[in-house]
């Protein structure tokens, strides 16, 4: 079982991918944990995460067949 991990503005850049697939992970720390070894110029970089279209918190869990995505930080205008 897989999940889609997507990247937006410059996480695009630090990765050289616009999403990828991952097995499956049950937590956030571990996708964390996946994502910064696979690319490393994400750990020094902030971002926020969404799963299935709603911000998610360290505690979020991941359900299967997930939509998640990285996002640089923005602000209002």
């Amino acid at each position: 079982m897989t999940v889609e991990v997507q990247f937006f503005g410059q996480l695009i850049d630090k990765t050289g991918k616009s999403s990828i697939q991952i097995e499956h992970t049950a937590s956030l720390t571990q996708l964390k944990e996946i994502l910064f070894s696979d690319f490393p110029l994400l750990k020094g970089s902030k971002f926020i995460i969404a799963i299935n279209n709603k911000m998610a918190t360290e505690h979020s869990a991941i359900p299967k067949d997930a939509k998640i995505a990285l996002m640089p930080p923005f602000s209002g205008g």
